[in-house]
């Protein structure tokens, strides 16, 4: 059976040249005409080959070629070779030289065909000859094997005076060592071999594409253990996909104790399999971080609205989360290799390595601080501004669901302080103190500042935080806003003329219950909430670099869908600290509790605000409950967002759909539409769908973490089983029987995942 390796196999090429020729004329030249993948294997390769041929007293010189030179090639240049290998994967390339190599061929030179799975595949190619032997070489790849293949064919081929080579089977997956190219099978002998190892410091395993290792494409891989390394983590290196049945040798260590905190996981195989991944990250139960390899170069990734190509997003998002890796981060690009004027390989993008650095040193803490000590962050939504509106969507957040949580903590030995943690005082302090405020009562604010429960952030504190920003992004901000001491936005002033910006707030000990900072201070605050165009105002700023400055959260949580930071301006995946979101969530690790039947919104949560989602279910409903039309085209909403991340041309045909249900249902004259002219009109349209809902859901609203009353979680069961008209009653009866096992199991899963997640645990997809 051929490794996954094969899959998406790329030839890469030898330096232009190969290894520097004797001062004599060589006895032997042998000729390799790759693609460009293999530059840096073929360099190591041509370089080895001539010194093993040396080796046996025979004076050889081996020369690569590149796909991308082949046009160039003559058959005078050619002619010189012994010996000629080509690889014929991609045969467009490969076209305009076969009447050369069928030339070479017949008048006697071996030019032998690699890189076709099957030998069928090139009979065209006259009299290139296929080997099995030598395509078994080049098919396993790495150095030694190609060498051997040299060798292999100089005696074969050639006649000379070699010892028999046999291909060396590569394994699918393996532990690896970068610098001296060993493969290790346990633990214990990679550690052995692992010369920076640190005794007593916790490790990290970074994953890499079996190609990448064996094509020697390991420069950003290198890059990437430095920096960890240097601040304290021993590496742990793997190729390939392991299933989970061989995590014991690779990732546990000979007591039975798992040894990485995290894995970094290079996303981007397309042959991956989703249940074995997903299946080996929930048996080792730690967080699998998504580092993603863009086909572009630094400068085109940091210029581009798009930030990942939609044709990249199923390989590099879409699989990986499939998985449950999360927060997704551009680690490496495409350059230039510095020797060349045109080869390629990876390269790490430095400020984007040490942003993950400080994401698995976030998740070292929470896994490894006592609970007693860990500083958390609960962030709920209260908009528009006042007391009647606060909550997140299909979610009875005040008191209900941050009182089940902060019993949950307590219950988990986090400090909750002196306050008693009943639902009455939590209403009570939340409407009181834990509101945003809105333009229309300034005198709000100084009342709030009265009552001592307000966080103030003194402007001169706000300016050096703000001064960490990328310099781009503070023009964005200062173009709308004004420079931070020209705020008006939630800001006061004492007695001194001291300006402090006002954060509402409620604290249980370590624990802040915080509303997120309204989008706007306008009239037009509904259309802002979700307006991509307009950064954030400082308030809104201080209230994030707060988080991660001033109040050090070890975590945060956004409860419920949806907030408003996933929908800042900037990139639409792949952000970077250019970009809103990226800057002002930082380093936090972003809890992020939402509605199971919302992926559309949820997935540009994951994307654009590095959140770990957390699904919960829906609010309860009978049979009246049921709207057919506005489910469909909830359906269909969600449908058209996910289909935004694949094809423009599927995402336009979803819009459509959407377009012509709303007209067929009336719902357009509801709300005085005559069309649905771009996406903030759909989200305008989609937010009437969550209102409407919310108002007529019979049996009230999810509280997050605890059970509908038996009453309605039958009622809920029947609900779902009347949608099946096809069932006999024994049928009917098992189907309601098992929808009624999984409501009842659902609660206490919800708050599982959410200590797993402040944990630093691994929270399934």
């Amino acid at each position: 059976m051929k490794p996954i390796y094969h899959l998406l196999f790329l030839l890469a090429p030898l330096l232009m040249g190969g290894a520097q020729p004797t001062t004599s004329e060589p006895e032997e030249k042998v000729a390799l005409l790759f693609t460009d993948y293999y530059y840096l294997l073929g360099e190591s390769t041509a370089e080895k080959a001539q010194m093993a041929l040396a080796e046996h007293e025979v004076s050889a010189q081996v020369t690569g070629y590149y796909h991308s030179d082949l046009e160039a090639l003559d058959y005078e240049t050619l002619a010189e070779n012994q010996l000629i290998f080509i690889d014929i994967i991609d045969a467009a390339k490969v076209a305009n030289l076969l009447p050369i190599l069928n030339q070479l061929a017949e008048s006697g030179i071996p030019v032998y065909a690699v890189g076709a799975e099957e030998a069928s595949s090139i009979e065209a190619y006259q009299a290139i000859r296929v080997d099995p032997k030598t395509a078994t070489f080049y098919e396993q790849s790495g150095v030694d094997n190609l060498v051997a293949m040299i060798l292999d064919q100089g005696q074969r081929a050639l006649g000379l005076d070699l010892p028999e080579q046999t291909p060396t089977t590569m394994p699918d997956f393996a532990l690896c060592n970068l610098e001296t190219k060993q493969l290790f099978e346990t633990f214990e002998a990679y550690q052995a071999a692992y010369a920076p190892y640190m005794e007593g410091n916790p490790w990290v395993a970074i994953n890499l594409w079996r190609s990448d290792f064996l094509s020697e494409q390991l420069i950003h891989l290198k890059e990437y253990a430095e920096q960890f390394e240097d601040n304290g983590f021993n590496v742990l290196f793997y190729y390939g996909y392991p299933p989970k049945e061989e995590a014991n040798g690779l990732f546990y260590n000979a007591e039975g104790e798992l040894v990485p905190e995290v894995l970094l996981v290079q996303a981007g195989w397309l042959g991956a399999n989703p249940r074995v991944n997903r299946e080996l990250y929930e048996t080792l139960g730690i967080p699998v971080i998504n580092m993603m390899h863009l086909n572009k170069s630094a400068e085109e990734w940091m210029e581009s609205q798009k930030g990942i190509p939609v044709y990249s997003r199923t390989s590099s998002l879409n699989i990986p989360e499939q998985m449950g890796m999360v927060q997704p981060i551009i680690t490496s690009t495409k350059e230039v290799i510095a020797s060349t004027e045109q080869r390629t390989t990876k390269y790490s993008v430095l400020f984007q390595v040490q942003r993950l650095l400080k994401r698995v040193q976030q998740l070292h803490v929470l896994q490894n601080k006592p609970n007693a000590e860990k500083q958390i962050a609960v962030i709920y939504y209260s908009h528009p501004p006042g007391k009647e509106l606060l909550g997140a969507s299909y979610l009875n957040v005040v008191p209900n669901s941050l009182h089940t949580i902060l019993e949950r903590l307590q219950v988990e030995g986090y400090d909750l302080g002196e306050a008693p943690v009943n639902e009455t005082d939590i209403f009570e302090r939340v409407s009181t103190h834990g509101i945003n405020i809105g333009q229309w009562a300034p005198r709000e604010v100084d009342k709030l500042v009265a009552t001592g429960n307000a966080t103030l952030i003194p402007m001169e504190l706000y300016q050096q935080w703000y001064a960490r920003l990328a310099s781009s992004l503070q023009a964005e901000i200062e173009e709308q806003w004004g420079k931070p001491e020209d705020s008006y936005i939630m800001v006061w002033t004492d007695e001194e003329g001291k300006k402090y910006f006002v954060l509402p707030s409620v604290q249980y000990g370590n624990v802040l219950l915080t509303p997120q900072p309204v989008r706007g201070w306008s009239q037009d605050i509904d259309i802002m909430h979700h307006d991509i165009s307009i950064p954030p105002h400082h308030q809104y700023v201080a209230f994030y670099l707060y988080l991660q400055y001033g109040f050090d959260a070890d975590a945060v949580v956004h409860l419920g869908t949806h907030g408003t930071l996933e929908w800042l301006p900037g990139k639409e995946s792949g952000l970077n600290q250019h970009d809103a979101s990226e800057a002002l969530i930082g380093d936090l690790v972003n809890v992020y509790p939402y509605i199971m039947d919302d992926v559309g919104e949820g997935l540009q949560a994951k994307r654009r605000s590095g959140a770990i989602i957390i699904d919960h279910m829906t609010p309860p409903f009978d049979k009246l409950g049921v709207n057919p039309i506005l489910d469909k085209l909830e359906q269909l909403i969600s449908e058209h967002e996910i289909a935004e991340s694949k094809s423009i041309a599927l995402a336009n045909a979803k819009f459509n759909d959407i377009y012509q249900y709303a007209v067929q249902s009336g719902i357009l004259v509801d709300l005085g539409m005559d069309t649905i002219a771009d996406d903030e009109e759909l989200h305008y349209l989609e937010h009437y769908i969550e209102e409407v809902q919310e108002e007529h859901a019979p049996l009230g609203l999810h509280t997050y973490g605890r059970l509908p009353s038996p009453e309605s979680v039958e009622k809920f069961a029947q609900a779902i089983a009347s949608q099946k008209q096809d069932l006999s009653q024994r049928e009917r009866a098992a189907y309601v029987e098992d929808i009624r096992q999984r409501i009842n199991a659902s609660a206490p899963a919800e708050l599982a995942a959410l200590v797993d997640a402040r944990d630093g645990r691994y929270v399934p997809a």
